[in-house]
């Protein structure tokens, strides 16, 4: 009768059991190692403040009706050099600039990728998703949530206030009479 075992130590006690002549001696198996990421820094700029972003995010026929202060031009190709272990900036939120660990890159379905973020205690502050030419992030840092939303190289970051009271005032225009 073969011995069934899950693993290499079980089969070993069973082997040992069924005859101890052959019994392997006692050395130590190898011990699963713990995942150690090793951090290095890096200098990037995920996005800048652009003004004009604004006019061409429009004509991508999503009409958001947000301040230019918050439109963005996006460097899709950062992305691309993101990897887990990697320590960079946010660009600066409400004026605070923000430094973030990639924690996990994960595939998902229809070929998007998403990157979670840490900070230096392993806290989440946010993830960026990438889905063909659209870009998605939320980021969680001392000055409020924020939103990034950016298409083919452009798009805004705004906090949930600002994105509140932009909602809020899209649902007032819809109820006016035409």
């Amino acid at each position: 009768m073969a011995p069934r075992s899950d693993t290499i130590e079980a089969y070993l006690r069973d082997v040992e059991a069924m005859n101890p002549e052959l019994a392997v001696p006692s050395s130590p198996l190898p011990q699963e190692k713990e995942e150690v990421v090793v951090l290095y820094d890096l200098d990037l700029t995920l996005w800048r403040a652009s003004a004009a972003a604004k006019s061409v995010f429009a004509n991508y026929a999503l009409n958001v009706q947000l301040d230019e202060s918050h439109f963005v031009e996006f460097d899709e190709s950062t992305l691309d050099i993101l990897e887990p272990g990697q320590r960079f900036s946010l660009p600066p939120l409400n004026g605070l600039s923000q430094s973030v660990i990639v924690k996990t890159q994960e595939s998902l379905r229809q070929d998007a990728i998403n990157w979670d973020l840490v900070d230096d205690r392993g806290v989440s502050v946010g993830s960026i998703t990438r889905i063909g030419d659209a870009v998605e992030g939320i980021f969680f840092v001392s000055a409020g949530t924020y939103h990034l939303r950016a298409v083919n190289g452009v798009g805004w970051v705004a906090d949930d206030a600002t994105l509140t009271a932009f909602l809020e005032n899209e649902a007032k225009a819809s109820e006016l009479p035409q």
